[in-house]
Order: structure tokens, then C-alpha cells, then sequence
């Protein structure tokens, strides 16, 4: 069995967006399934003892972090930025190849990114892999002559699961919501580069649209505070059962177009899917290479697209978006398809 050393930028709690959840969720994987591995962050406050933390720094030049590689001398080491592939990851994935140069090095890009010359010109001198979430980002990096595999993201679906309708209604009980208002739900950063003020064309056509922020990240106040005016149901606090929101809205919505608005594949959309909900989406990163249009799984360019979606759309139809999550997207599944890169 291979010696696997994850080092990641970051992984603190709380565990409430896309790329934090996809960590937490691999590393856990990776200490029950494979006893040698080891995992360093830089920083993380988990309470588990098998996480070894280090001082953090830009170009990864750390003795620290130099002798713990070099004690566990791993055969493979995957790097999870926490900022995607910019200059510095590329940088850092460089240096650790340099601390281990018998080990397979690969790192996750989770956010496209564009590259000026220079650092396409440094980029070509790495030896290391990637695994990118979309395969336009896959394309970008194999044309640097970057040996890059693309792999989607996976759900915990036990915990995104479907509920009756006297759950549901329940649910909008517990949460102050009205039981026979349609909900189009977004969860997500409360940012500008998100495209989210398009949402509330969905309120002229009988829809009430909430939005989860992170809890974590900095938020838009002045564009949290527009569309609260607007009659937007805004959530900005730590909610511990996101689970609930899914299963007591009608629809998922997610209306990233700018690629520095989310990570490529969008977990959110997979929760959605989980919880076996309909959902709309723009034609976002991984999400054009992965699905196709169905009658609960809509795509969308512009704001009119959107709402012409949400007129067409049939609640009353049974939805399968979650018989597509069980065949191809559980998180085993998906780290065992790292793992085997």
C-alpha cells in the first residue's frame, strides 16, 4: 500500500463551502481506508490528532515542513491550495516535489485561473500532475504539457436525502417559511462576482428566493442588504443541518457565470441533486461536461433564459436528479478515482 501525504493551505471549521467540504471529506476518507497515510495543514483547528499542523508561508521554503516529508518519505503527495492554481500554488507544488523527488506529486486545482507568460513559461517546467474539476481547466493545463486528468466532485448522500412532503412543510415551519410559497434556493458566497442580484427576477414570477452565505468567508453587506429590501430570504449565519434548506425548497438555482465565482464543479448543484431536487444552473465549468438537460436539470445563458426555465418547470413531475447522484457521484467513488490517478 502506498505511503499518501496530503498537505493542504487550510481546513478549519466550520466545514460550510465547496472546496472545504471536498478536504475534509478526502482526508477522513484517506485515514480510515489507508493506515500510512498522513495528512499536514497549514493551518487547521480539527480535532484529530492524525493531523499534523505546520507554519504556513508562501513558497512553502519551511524546515518544518521540509523534515516531516522527509521522515515519512511518502510515494505520493497530493496538495490541496486553498486558493486554486495560482503562481504561489504552483510554486509550492514545485517545492514539494523538491523535498520529495521519489514521490508522485499532484495538486488540485479547484478554480480556473488565467496565466500570463511568465507564468505559463514556469508552469511547463513542473514535474507534477494535476486533477482539475472541469475539462476546459484540463485543456488549459495539458496544453502547457501539464499530464492533467479531470474528475468531478462527489456528495455525501446520505446526508443531502430526499423527504415527504409532511417533512417538508414541517421544515418551512421550523425555518418561519410559508407552506405554500414556491422557494428557489441558492447557496453560496454573498458576492457581486456571483451574479446572485439576477435572482430577483425570480420574485415577479410568483418564486421567494433564499440565499445560505458562507459563514466563513466575508460577505457583499451592501448587496446582502439590497436584496434583503427586495424581499430576499437571506441566511448568513452557520446553519449545522444545511440539509434542511435543501429539502424544503422547490428548486436549486445557481447563476455563476464568472469563473472566479466559484469552483468549477459546484457541490451546491450536487447537494441539489442529492436531495433530489430540481435544478437550473448556467452552463458553469465541470457542470456542461457532466450533465445533460432533462426535465428537473435545466441550463441557462441569460436572466430572460432563467425565468422562461422557471415558467416551464413541472414540480409536479417525480424528479430523478438523485438516481444520477447515486450511480456516478458518491464521494467513495470519487476518491477512489483520485487515488487511482
Amino acid at each position: 500500500m502506498q505511503k499518501l501525504l496530503i498537505v493542504c493551505d487550510s481546513i478549519k471549521f466550520p466545514i460550510d463551502e465547496g472546496l472545504k467540504k471536498f478536504t475534509y471529506n478526502f482526508i477522513h476518507f484517506c485515514l480510515k481506508n489507508l493506515p500510512e497515510s498522513k495528512v499536514l495543514a497549514s493551518p487547521s483547528n480539527l480535532d484529530n490528532q492524525e493531523i499534523k499542523t505546520f507554519k504556513r508561508s508562501k513558497t512553502f521554503l519551511n524546515l518544518q515542513l521540509y523534515r516531516e516529508i522527509y521522515h515519512y518519505n511518502p510515494q505520493r503527495i497530493i496538495y490541496i491550495p486553498e486558493a486554486s492554481s495560482t503562481f504561489f500554488s504552483f510554486i509550492r507544488v514545485i517545492i514539494l516535489n523538491l523535498y520529495a523527488c521519489n514521490a508522485k506529486v499532484i495538486m488540485i486545482s479547484s478554480q480556473k485561473r488565467k496565466h500570463n507568460y511568465l507564468t505559463q513559461q514556469f508552469i511547463k517546467f513542473g514535474k507534477f500532475n494535476l486533477i482539475t474539476f472541469s475539462k476546459s481547466g484540463q485543456i488549459q493545463y495539458q496544453n502547457l504539457g501539464v499530464n492533467t486528468s479531470y474528475i468531478p466532485l462527489g456528495v455525501d448522500t446520505k446526508t443531502f436525502e430526499p423527504c415527504s412532503k409532511i417533512v417538508k412543510m414541517e421544515l418551512r415551519k421550523k425555518y418561519n417559511l410559508n407552506c405554500t410559497t414556491k422557494y428557489a434556493l441558492h447557496v453560496g458566497h454573498i458576492k457581486k462576482n456571483r451574479n446572485i442580484d439576477s435572482l430577483t427576477a425570480l420574485l415577479d414570477i410568483g418564486y421567494k428566493v433564499i440565499i445560505v452565505g458562507s459563514s466563513s468567508t466575508e460577505q457583499d453587506i451592501s448587496l446582502s442588504n439590497y436584496l434583503k429590501n427586495l424581499g430576499v430570504i437571506i441566511f448568513d449565519q452557520y446553519i449545522e443541518k444545511i440539509s434542511e434548506l435543501y429539502q424544503l425548497a422547490d428548486v436549486y438555482i445557481f447563476p455563476v457565470k464568472n469563473a472566479d465565482g466559484a469552483i468549477e464543479f459546484p457541490l451546491s448543484v450536487l447537494e441539489a441533486m442529492s436531495t433530489n431536487i430540481p435544478v437550473i444552473s448556467t452552463k458553469f465549468g465541470g457542470l456542461i461536461d457532466t450533465f445533460q438537460e432533462s426535465e428537473h436539470f435545466k441550463f441557462f445563458s441569460s436572466k430572460s433564459e432563467m425565468i422562461e426555465k422557471f415558467k416551464n418547470l413541472n414540480l409536479e413531475l417525480a424528479c430523478n436528479n438523485r438516481k444520477i447522484v447515486l450511480n456516478e457521484f458518491k464521494w467513495e467513488k470519487i476518491f477512489e478515482n483520485i487515488l487511482q490517478n
